[in-house]
């Protein structure tokens, strides 16, 4: 029941927190809704709309005064504002339905406007092309006045025809109602009088001036008619009406976002309060797991450490069996005919490492081997060797490979019962009468001579890791080694060659050798303790990683004495 209360309690937890989620992106995007580059982008459209517009009514004034030769400019700038228009018609999309219909309405309107203003440019451009063609043509007029000869009865058209080119350059730039009116006056007379003076030589000229006259009166004040509607036509009125329609409408949704935008600031805070709450329950109720789980923690330490008392008393016994086990200086010093010390130290409490030296019917058994690994398993292991080689050679077993066949299955046995990976390299040795019997895989056998020559014996092709498989007998061989007085013989682990110092330089056989070698003259034991301490000084003062255990076996020379200095002497 309480674990379906949890999944439901969890389960509206996580709705609750999938909605005011997905409100707060929706409050956000719609805060982030008033695009403020297309607001600039269309005030700037708009800003040039006018701008252009005012260039045009600009070139339509210069145009009509003649300060103008050209009419490709009308084109140009009527192009720009078409232009401008249709990106005005894109309207941004933040503005609301009801403002984008309004403004439509507007744009409507200033593309009608922009129509008629395009038809009445070129109504303008008809009738400046005629009224600048008959003003031009008065410049012609005045020159032919000026080299006409006129009669002595001539003086009357003479004097008309110079008032009428005089005052239609007035006429033209000035607006006097009076003078258009004068000048009207003068035509009509000028009309009447025509036929006295039809066989005039100036008659063409007089028709001329008249005909010129009259289309600068008609065409003039049309072509200002056309001006003053096309300078009065409403476009930037209605322009300012579609600003102001956008400027509200754009402060409409301004204030819109604005207001969704601290509607998602509430809903944040709140999300976060509630996350914040949230998070606070989650340490309280952690907290109280973690108290209850130091109380149990502190339950299991109690135990564990019962526990590891009961461990370390048995390791500490397995430790002392092992050590109850090994070689006592006295059975050493009984056999006669070699000199033999020996030395192990364990990297943990139970080592991993075996040797036994056994004198059976005036025969020594040496045996030296490396478990794989450290600890309770290895040790274990290395008891059981101990124990089989004592009774095989309480058996009276001499065949090589016999005796290393039988021990393996018996240790391949107890491994696979154990259900363990361990195995390890086993060498056994058996001395008789100053010979060596050496069989079994271990580590190379050093032999020093009298005289302090090395020699290394490899053991690789004598035999096959114990306990690895069933049935080694295949991989067992013998070799032979004769011992003279004062040769030595040294046996050794791994852990010995393969110490490191703080450098990751291992120690190695050569430097073994080495020292073995320097001290040749000197007693077994003296040998030992100067290679226990070089291994030490070239760990410099780092734990040992792995079992050490070292044998040296020193043929008797029962008229030889050792020299003073290895009683005291130190290799360096």
């Amino acid at each position: 029941m309480l674990k379906r209360y949890l999944a439901i309690r969890l389960t509206l937890q996580g709705l609750t927190f999938i909605v005011i989620t997905l409100l707060l992106l929706t409050f956000l995007q719609l805060a982030n809704s008033v695009d403020a580059e297309q607001h600039q982008y269309y005030r700037f459209q708009l800003n040039q709309f006018k701008t252009t517009h005012a260039q045009l009514n600009q070139k339509i004034i210069e145009y009509r005064y003649e300060l103008l030769a050209f009419r490709d400019d009308f084109d140009k700038v009527l192009n720009t504002l078409q232009q401008l228009h249709t990106e005005l018609m894109q309207r941004p999309q933040f503005i609301d339905d009801i403002a984008q219909v309004a403004i439509q309405e507007k744009l409507t309107q200033q593309t009608d406007l922009l129509l008629e203003k395009q038809s009445l440019i070129v109504d303008f451009r008809i009738q400046s092309k005629q009224l600048k063609t008959a003003l031009n043509y008065l410049e012609v007029l005045n020159s032919q006045m000026a080299g006409a000869s006129f009669q002595q009865n001539e003086w009357f058209l003479e004097s008309t025809l110079n008032e009428l080119l005089t005052k239609i350059a007035l006429f033209n730039t000035a607006k006097d109602a009076e003078l258009a009116q004068n000048l009207s006056a003068v035509v009509e007379n000028a009309t009447a009088f025509k036929e006295d003076y039809e066989k005039s030589i100036n008659r063409r000229l007089m028709d001329e001036v008249i005909n010129n006259v009259q289309i600068i009166l008609k065409t003039k004040p049309l072509v200002d008619k056309i001006t003053a509607q096309l300078l009065a036509l409403p476009i930037i009125i209605n322009l300012e009406k579609i600003e102001n329609l956008y400027d509200n409408a754009y402060q409409s949704a301004l204030s819109q976002a604005n207001t969704y935008r601290v509607t998602a600031y509430l809903l944040s805070l709140f999300l976060l309060a509630w996350i914040a709450w949230l998070f606070i329950n989650h340490l309280y109720k952690i907290k109280n797991a973690l108290k209850q789980a130091n109380i149990e923690i502190n339950s299991l330490n109690q135990q564990l450490a019962k526990e590891n008392v009961r461990l370390s008393a048995e390791l500490d016994i397995t430790r002392q069996l092992q050590q109850m086990i090994l070689p006592k200086a006295h059975e050493l010093a009984a056999i006669e005919d070699l000199e033999i010390a020996g030395f192990m130290q364990p990297a943990e409490e139970v080592g991993g490492d075996y040797y036994d030296v056994i004198q059976h019917h005036n025969r020594i058994k040496i045996g030296i081997g490396d478990v794989t690994g450290h600890g309770l398993e290895s040790g274990v292991l290395m008891l059981m060797v101990q124990t089989a080689v004592h009774t095989l050679l309480i058996h009276n077993e001499k065949d090589p490979v016999k005796f290393l066949g039988t021990l393996n299955k018996t240790i391949y046995n107890n491994v696979q019962r154990m259900n363990c990976d361990k195995n390890l390299t086993l060498s056994i040795i058996d001395y008789y009468d100053g010979q060596l019997y050496l069989s079994g895989q271990h580590e190379d056998v050093i032999i020093i001579r009298a005289g302090g020559k090395i020699e290394r014996i490899s053991t690789t092709d004598l035999g096959f890791p114990i306990g690895l498989s069933e049935d080694i007998t295949d991989f067992i061989a013998q070799t032979q080694i004769t011992l003279n007085p004062n040769d030595i013989v040294v046996l050794y682990t791994d852990g010995i060659t393969e110490a490191l110092n703080p450098q990751k330089k291992q120690y190695g056989i050569k430097r073994l050798c080495e020292v073995a070698s320097c001290f040749w003259e000197c007693s077994a034991e003296i040998i030992r303790q100067n290679i226990i301490k070089d291994v030490e000084k070239h760990l410099g003062g780092l734990k040992q990683m792995d079992d050490i255990t070292l044998i040296i076996m020193k043929k008797r020379d029962l008229l030889a004495t050792y020299p003073p200095l290895c009683a005291s002497e130190s290799f360096a």
